[in-house]
């Protein structure tokens, strides 16, 4: 809590060299602050160090010897540019930059994250791309994580070489979000994952396509988007309520393999033509 509230400190923040430890909150609130310069001998940053620096808006490096960025540590930094994570980061907290508001051109993520917290992007609403690297080890991306990131346009997963989850609503509101290529490895789209987002299908094109790494679709994770068409394997086994109701569907998909199809899973899709064919496999519908 060292500078905690100090709303009228100005300048730059210039964490001297040597320093291994930023204590939690040690700036929070610290409105006036324009830049924050962070050494490479840090190894460790406490939760909320730097929210709500307001007036920080020049780009911010994460050190080499961190390897997290705890919860809230970012989060309302509102004129943040852009942020570059050490090759060596393994976790991104909840709320970790909620509320970036100019953090914007697209957001790299290293190899070496494995998750990305609940919120930690939230209403960042000027970020367009999201890109993981070459052999990424992602295990979970968090429910809302990317919720209202209004400029977002494309998200790619084809690098993910680990299972991963994406987690609950954490797609929610990304209406310029337009192509999501799920890779092969994504075992869980979580509820509402995608609901009332721009997106038309995987790979720029206007089918979504579900990989064979998904057994369970998890309700409303495509309402109210713009997908035309759907395919995926009969791995699939769960389709659940809502799935892509009030949504732009042309024509239905191969079923084969689904044993369970919820309530609502097509309603409002105005468009769609042609019949629907429910294997022997369905049991409760």
């Amino acid at each position: 809590w060292s500078f905690y509230q100090c709303k009228d400190l100005t300048g730059p923040i210039n964490i001297p060299y040597g320093v291994t430890t930023i204590g939690p909150q040690a700036f929070d609130h610290c409105y006036s602050v324009s830049s924050i310069n962070i050494p490479d001998t840090v190894t460790s940053i406490g939760a909320a160090a730097f929210r709500l620096c307001r007036n920080v808006w020049r780009d911010v490096f994460i050190p080499d010897l961190v390897t997290a960025v705890p919860i809230s540590c970012f989060e309302s930094c509102e004129n943040i540019r852009t942020v570059r994570f050490s090759p060596y980061t393994q976790s991104i907290g909840n709320y970790a930059f909620r509320d970036c508001f100019s953090l914007d051109g697209a957001l790299n993520i290293p190899g070496s994250v494995t998750s990305i917290g609940n919120l930690g992007f939230s209403s960042c609403r000027s970020l367009d791309y999201l890109n993981f690297a070459d052999n990424s080890n992602l295990a979970s991306i968090g429910n809302y994580c990317f919720n209202d990131c209004l400029s977002l346009k494309e998200a790619d997963f084809e690098k993910v070489v680990t299972p991963f989850t994406i987690g609950n609503r954490s797609f929610q509101g990304c209406t310029e979000l337009v192509s999501v290529n799920f890779g092969s490895t994504v075992t869980s789209i979580g509820a509402y994952a995608f609901r009332t987002s721009g997106v038309k299908g995987s790979n720029n094109t206007n089918t979504i396509v579900i990989p064979n790494s998904v057994n369970i679709l998890s309700a409303g994770a495509f309402q109210n988007t713009k997908i035309n068409y759907v395919s995926m394997s009969d791995n699939v086994t769960v389709i659940n309520n809502d799935l892509f109701s009030n949504s732009d569907l042309k024509s239905t998909w191969d079923l084969t393999g689904v044993t369970h199809f919820g309530n609502s899973v097509l309603s409002g899709n105005e468009n769609l033509t042609g019949g629907l064919y429910l294997p022997n496999s369905v049991t409760t519908f």
